[in-house]
C-alpha cells in the first residue's frame, strides 16, 4: 500500500512539472568556479582519476593569488588543537606541515570553512603538479561537524628562498599561501 501510494505521488509530481513546463534553470555563473572533466575517460583506479582530476583543477582554475597571514591570536590547546577566534581546528599529530602552516598563520580556519570547527588530515605534495622550485603544491582533507564527508582542498605555497637543501618544513616556514581552492568531497 505505502508503495502504491509512493507511484502515485511521483506521477503527480511528473504530471504537474510537464502540465506546467516547469524546469531548472541556473544562473550562468553557477558554473564558473567549476572544474569541467572529460566524463568520457576511463581510469584503473581512484588514484588514477584524483591525479586527473587534480591536473584539470590546476590546469582550469589555477590563479596565483595572496592571502595575508591570521592577525588575531592563535591559541595552542594541545598537541594536535589549535584555536583561531572562536574557531578551533583538529590535526594530525604527527603531521609537522600542518602544524607549521596553522601556527605560522599561513592557513586558518576562516579560509576553510565558514562554519563549524575544522579538521585537517592528510597534508600531502603532489609533485606532478609542482612546476617550480619556489612554489610547492598540496592537497589536505578538511572535515567539520556539519559535514558529513571530508573536502579536498588544494593550497599552493610560494618561498622565494629555498635552497636545495631546503626541508619541506623549513620551506613551508619561509612561505605564503599563494593559492587555495576546494577540490571535491570525498566519498
Amino acid at each position: 500500500m505505502r508503495n502504491i501510494s509512493l507511484i502515485i505521488i511521483i506521477l503527480g509530481l511528473l504530471t504537474a512539472c510537464k502540465t506546467h513546463k516547469l524546469s531548472l534553470k541556473l544562473s550562468p555563473d553557477f558554473y564558473k568556479d567549476q572544474v569541467v572533466y572529460d566524463q568520457t575517460k576511463d581510469f584503473k583506479n581512484q588514484g588514477e582519476q584524483e591525479k586527473y582530476w587534480t591536473e584539470e583543477l590546476f590546469k582550469q582554475k589555477y590563479k596565483r593569488q595572496k592571502f595575508d597571514k591570521y592577525s588575531g591570536e592563535i591559541k595552542i590547546i594541545d598537541d594536535n588543537h589549535m584555536r583561531f577566534g572562536e574557531k578551533s581546528v583538529q590535526f594530525d599529530k604527527g603531521s609537522s606541515g600542518i602544524k607549521i602552516l596553522l601556527n605560522s598563520g599561513v592557513l586558518y580556519t576562516q579560509l576553510l570553512m565558514q562554519i563549524g570547527n575544522l579538521g585537517i588530515t592528510d597534508l600531502e605534495e603532489v609533485t606532478f603538479v609542482n612546476h617550480t622550485d619556489t612554489a610547492k603544491r598540496f592537497r589536505f582533507e578538511a572535515t567539520s561537524e556539519r559535514i558529513s564527508n571530508p573536502i579536498i582542498y588544494f593550497i599552493e605555497l610560494t618561498n622565494n628562498n629555498p635552497t636545495k637543501e631546503t626541508s619541506i618544513e623549513d620551506f613551508i616556514k619561509g612561505s605564503e599561501l599563494t593559492f587555495l581552492k576546494q577540490g571535491w568531497t570525498q566519498i
